[in-house]
């Protein structure tokens, strides 16, 4: 048996924090990802893109270059009579820009608090009372009640709002800034990866049919390859008419990112680590320095010994996974999952084992796997 995959402990790694949000956010983003389509127990990415499409689309940003006057395209998210328009003349004008700005980061970092002014004060049934700034007027369906009360968000803020409901359903989040701007990353179980998401403009970011991460962005800029990569638009945000990443100009915009590994998100971790990423010719370096393991881990399920006794393996489990409580075994290559304990034991003859970490809400970080295949 060898190990193909596993999340590796360090001593000195930076973990996000364990997602202990209040169960009431979780009915919420249930509706946003079965609004859009997508099961509930559909692969991370899927509901990934469908929780921040709907933060794009719901969560408005003030930039008319996004919804420019001329556009029809999803006028039902405003009042009755307005038109984009009639939104672009008073959110963006910069007597306005500053109000909503000053209102949104009294609230920062409590993303769920944020949520709340937007959508509605939610019960701890999940029940959502009809005091926020958005009108549910239909089952997934939102319009802004009237633009008095209203306050556009920009995109930190939008990554706030996003974070809370994807903690929600069980992905991590980190916060990331590139130049002008804060887009975030996600936590993809399936993968393995940290991947680039953007609240704002609606977008992933692919190459070749590939996610990309932030990390990659910048390697992929630098190295003049820029006009590769591929705009994947968000569900719910295709009506959207810019996006951040532009092949003709990106090379340099996308030539510094920082990764900050203490995120900020429900009202805690005010003091994030910043990691500037810069690239030196072809070489990437940060500062301070860090290695692309240490700051975007695998993680999830992990070996902390694997020894053949006669005819049976020895398996000692470890994880890394926030809220971790228990572990789970499957020995058909991940259609079905079994509880086993922190040390677990195989038949010799065993030809696939994947292990994963579990926290209290059943949602699974990246699975540890041996296999006798490669």
């Amino acid at each position: 048996m060898r190990i193909v995959q596993q999340s590796v402990l360090r001593p000195h790694l930076v973990m996000a924090p364990p997602f202990v949000l209040a169960a009431k956010y979780r009915p919420l983003a249930e509706r946003i990802v079965t609004g859009a389509g997508v099961a509930l127990t559909a692969p991370s990415r899927d509901r990934a893109r469908a929780i921040v499409g709907w933060v794009a689309a719901n969560a408005i940003h003030p930039a008319a270059a996004l919804h420019p006057d001329g556009t029809t395209a999803r006028a039902d998210v405003l009042p009755e009579g307005e038109t984009w328009a009639s939104f672009n003349a008073v959110f963006d004008k910069a007597d306005r820009l500053a109000s909503d700005n000053a209102y949104w980061y009294g609230l920062y970092p409590a993303g769920g608090v944020m949520l709340e002014r937007l959508v509605g004060t939610i019960a701890a049934d999940g029940t959502i009372a009809t005091d926020g700034m958005l009108v549910e007027v239909a089952p997934g369906k939102w319009r802004i009640r009237d633009f008095a009360s209203f306050r556009a968000v920009q995109c930190t803020l939008q990554c706030k709002m996003a974070q809370v409901l994807l903690g929600a359903i069980g992905i991590p989040t980190l916060d990331i800034t590139t130049v002008a701007h804060d887009p975030m990353a996600y936590y993809d179980a399936e993968q393995g990866r940290w991947l680039y998401i953007d609240p704002t403009f609606g977008e992933m970011l692919t190459q070749g049919g590939v996610d990309l991460s932030s990390l990659d962005l910048i390697s992929i800029s630098l190295a003049g390859d820029a006009d590769e990569i591929v705009s994947s638009v968000l569900p719910g945000a295709e009506w959207l008419a810019e996006r951040y990443f532009k092949p003709a100009n990106v090379a340099a915009g996308m030539s510094m990112m920082v990764v900050y590994v203490d995120p900020q998100w429900m009202g805690g971790f005010q003091d994030r680590r910043p990691y500037r990423f810069r690239g030196l010719g072809p070489q990437l370096v940060s500062q301070p320095p860090a290695t692309v393991s240490e700051l975007m881990p695998i993680i999830g399920c992990g070996f902390a010994g694997v020894d053949v006794n006669g005819a049976t393996i020895e398996v000692r489990l470890v994880s890394n996974w926030p809220g971790h409580t228990s572990y789970q075994r499957s020995l058909d290559r991940g259609a079905t999952w079994t509880p086993c304990g922190a040390v677990d034991y195989l038949r010799e003859d065993v030809a696939d084992a994947r292990y994963r970490s579990v926290d209290a809400s059943g949602f699974a970080g990246a699975a540890a796997i041996l296999s006798r295949a490669h």
